[in-house]
């Protein structure tokens, strides 16, 4: 009775020591859940920081801050009494990617325990904790249930991360959107008044009695700079179409001989007093391409060309095949620019 006694004890101790540890079990992993579930309702920093550091203060009965990114990915020091906080130990368990102070090689003599907060991509923080009884972070289920925590505050920190870049993406992508409408707006609604503009000075021009020599030169540099003006509208159209990818090519087979006196027609004497050679190779096919969207192109380059070189500087359009692509190029004899500038 004795034998069986004893035997009996020792398997009712065994028991109830397994009763006990499935209890504690069981406890961290209901924390574990509750944690998980309210972290992944959070859609601020704040939010989730303070969530993070209620859980964890609970049950490891200790003091809880969180060491951020700014975005400058700089380690910012808790809002709570952020004069007595120091960044030099989290700063280091960031950048090593290590646990320091508490129970580590590195700053063991801290009362402090820094836990870098290592998510899916990139490190999101530091995780300090003071426990109230240092011996309780030694056991090694403790840590472990520790470093869960540091897991999950880490990932729902990830997680409003990227929803707030897409939040920016989105709100990026709209004001985008609405601009491009505006100007496609503004742009069809100036089209009009150019027009009746040009149209105007070009019956100034030949009006019944003739204008005098000033009068005539007025009516003409109000057609120049009105159909100036019209071109550029027709750019800032063409160029809310492109980003907006609703501008669709129409290719067809087209003469560089043609494409190009269009251009130098577009450019309404942008070129001024500088000669022009234009040097188109023999053995140049027709070329299939949108013909209205080179022109713009040769004649945006030829503008430039006589904005910004000096008065009489030669000017060349040179057109060659070479093996299956054409190379066309505009050039001018101007000075360079100083490396300095290029800099």
């Amino acid at each position: 009775m004795l034998l069986v006694g004893l035997v009996t004890g020792q398997l009712t101790a065994g028991l109830r020591f397994q009763a006990r540890v499935a209890t504690h079990r069981e406890a961290r992993s209901r924390a574990l859940f509750e944690a998980a579930r309210d972290l992944s309702n959070m859609l601020t920093n704040e939010q989730a920081m303070e969530v993070a550091q209620a859980v964890i203060a609970r049950e490891f009965r200790a003091r809880v801050a969180i060491y951020v990114l700014d975005a400058n990915d700089r380690l910012q020091a808790p809002e709570i009494d952020a004069a007595g906080w120091i960044l030099a130990p989290p700063q280091w368990a960031l950048d090593h990617h290590q646990a320091a102070g508490l129970g580590t090689d590195t700053l063991a003599g801290s009362v402090w325990l820094y836990l870098p907060l290592k998510a899916t991509m990139r490190s999101r923080g530091v995780l300090a904790l003071q426990p109230e009884e240092p011996r309780f972070l030694l056991v090694p289920e403790q840590r472990q249930q520790l470093e869960t925590f540091a897991a999950l505050t880490a990932m729902a920190l990830e997680r409003v991360h990227y929803i707030e870049v897409a939040q920016s993406a989105t709100v990026q992508m709209e004001s985008e959107r609405l601009r491009n409408s505006l100007l496609a707006a503004l742009s069809h609604d100036l089209r009009t008044p150019l027009a009746a503009l040009v149209g105007m000075a070009e019956m100034l021009a030949a009006s019944q009695p003739a204008l005098s020599g000033p009068q005539r030169d007025l009516a003409a540099a109000i057609g120049e700079k009105s159909l100036r003006m019209t071109d550029m509208v027709t750019n800032l159209l063409d160029m809310a179409r492109i980003q907006s990818g609703e501008i669709r090519l129409r290719l067809e087979w087209q003469s560089m001989e043609e494409m190009i006196g269009s251009a130098l027609k577009s450019a309404h004497g942008a070129l001024g007093e500088r000669s022009l050679n234009v040097r188109i190779d023999p053995c140049v096919p027709l070329v299939e391409c949108d013909a209205v969207l080179i022109e713009r192109v040769l004649a945006n380059l030829l503008e430039n060309a006589g904005k910004y070189t000096p008065a009489l500087t030669p000017v060349e359009i040179l057109v060659r095949a070479v093996d299956d692509e054409l190379q066309l190029s505009v050039r001018d004899t101007a000075p360079a620019w100083p490396r300095a500038r290029k800099s």
